[in-house]
């Protein structure tokens, strides 16, 4: 898939280029990818407000893990380089440090990362009955089957005091989890459900008995991730 050229507003590619020499962030090569690819196609956006949702009161975090930590950032599955990233849970995007500037990476399927030793991929996918688009944390690869999480993040609005009876309500996210399965041969990954007769539905009808059997006799809870780790640990064999 190509990505479409997109220049960026505020930061030349030249400007990016020198700081990250300067700087020595990542080992890019001189401002192209493998094909011909320039930054400027891959560095999204300048974030004018990256931290705006960080108030003095506020509880949680928009990110998964507040402080950048150097990520490997591949393009159609070749290393461009490692640099300091983040994922931003509640924009569902990948957070890029450039000096003192912050930037979003353009979301392609073609770009995925690495960080703290997870990959990132960006899926479509069906959640409540609608088609979104989004990042995927790869936890589990197996030759049949990946085990994939989806975490969300969700705002709420901080209220004042509306007398000395009624007490402030401090402004917080709260944090969402879901899991899906990518089968080999298909890029789209599909939801797990929690009921384990939907959840072996999704297999092929050869291996339905085993799965049962395999889920009765070990007890497993398909709302705990450990408990899928260990299903998909036996699948894949």
């Amino acid at each position: 898939m190509k990505i479409k050229f997109m220049i960026l507003t505020a930061l030349s590619i030249c400007v990016f280029n020198n700081t990250i020499a300067q700087n020595g962030v990542g080992n890019f090569r001189v401002g192209s990818f493998y094909d011909g690819t320039a930054w400027s196609d891959v560095f999204n956006k300048k974030l004018k407000e990256p931290d705006k949702y960080v108030l003095p009161n506020m509880k949680g975090s928009p990110y998964e893990y507040k402080d950048f930590t150097f990520g490997k950032l591949f393009y159609k599955d070749n290393l461009e380089g490692e640099f300091p990233l983040r994922y931003d849970v509640y924009a569902d995007e990948i957070q890029i440090m450039n000096g003192e500037e912050t930037g979003a990476l353009l979301k392609s399927k073609d770009i995925h990362v690495n960080i703290n030793g997870l990959n990132y991929f960006l899926l479509g996918y069906v959640l409540d009955e609608v088609f979104r688009e989004g990042y995927f944390i790869e936890k589990l690869k197996g030759k049949n089957t990946n085990l994939l999480i989806k975490k969300r993040k969700f705002y709420m609005e901080g209220q004042p005091a509306q007398n000395s009876f009624i007490r402030a309500v401090a402004p917080k996210f709260t944090d969402n989890e879901t899991y899906f399965v990518r089968f080999e041969g298909f890029n789209q990954p599909v939801y797990i459900p929690k009921q384990k007769r939907k959840f072996i539905a999704l297999f092929p009808e050869n291996r339905k008995l085993e799965i049962q059997n395999y889920l009765k006799e070990n007890k497993l809870n398909l709302s705990n991730l450990a408990d899928l780790e260990k299903f998909f640990a036996f699948y894949n064999q």
